[in-house]
């Protein structure tokens, strides 16, 4: 398997002809700075995960995984940053590499636009200031909702009334569906950033409520 491992990670560290599937803009930094801190930032985060090669312009991320059938193979996420002014376009791509045919590996694309979302947007609320509705939803879908597993003390979510075990239906009249996994979540929306306004739909209780709300201002973590 180290083998597989080693020659997978020096095949397959993916050149230019692959694009980010998502990206995010983060205002007011450094390429090579936002690169760096997000490559370490994400092997913290994700136990298993090395920085396989890394430059200037994008960092490949690297994990041994097994697939539900308990075969191996790799999961690789590419972090690019394009400097603009002074801003910098931040992307994120998942591949899963898996040992093809004569031995020779076969890229897939790892399609989870809610964690590239949820990645993404984290990173940003590292570097630039945001807003936050102060809740976290589980993976649980029931009753046409994402139940909500936390909410923060001092939030949007706690003054409302809005508890833990409470379901999440709807954003602004957007109704969730079970495909929506992590796309609803609190650094996932729009809002964060822009600070408006938002509504939200709650069944809770039995009862199916509905709450407009404003985020609280939260100044970045590296100011």
């Amino acid at each position: 398997m180290k083998k597989l491992f080693l020659t997978l990670i020096l095949a397959t560290v993916f050149g230019s002809t692959c694009g980010a599937a998502s990206s995010i803009v983060i205002d007011n930094v450094q390429a090579k700075g936002v690169l760096d801190f997000s490559a370490e930032f994400y092997c913290t985060l994700n136990p298993g995960f090395v920085v396989a090669k890394s430059n200037a312009d994008y960092a490949i991320l690297a994990a041994k995984r097994k697939d539900a059938n308990g075969k191996d193979f790799m999961q690789q996420i590419r972090l690019t940053a394009v400097q603009k002014d002074k801003n910098v376009k931040l992307g994120y791509e998942a591949v899963k590499i898996i040992n093809g045919e004569n031995g020779k590996p076969v890229l897939e694309n790892i399609n989870e636009p809610g964690n590239e979302r949820n990645t993404l947007a984290t990173l940003k609320t590292v570097f630039n200031d945001h807003y936050c509705f102060g809740y976290v939803l589980s993976t649980e879908y029931k009753d046409n909702g994402f139940v909500i597993d936390l909410v923060d003390l001092d939030s949007s979510f706690r003054t409302a009334g809005i508890k833990p075990g409470d379901i999440l239906l709807a954003v602004d009249g957007k109704a969730i569906t079970k495909a929506d996994e992590g796309l609803y979540n609190d650094k996932a929306l729009e809002s964060c950033f822009t600070g408006k306004e938002t509504e939200f739909q709650i069944l809770q209780a039995g009862e199916v409520k509905t709450f407009k709300l404003k985020p609280i201002f939260e100044p970045a973590m590296l100011r």
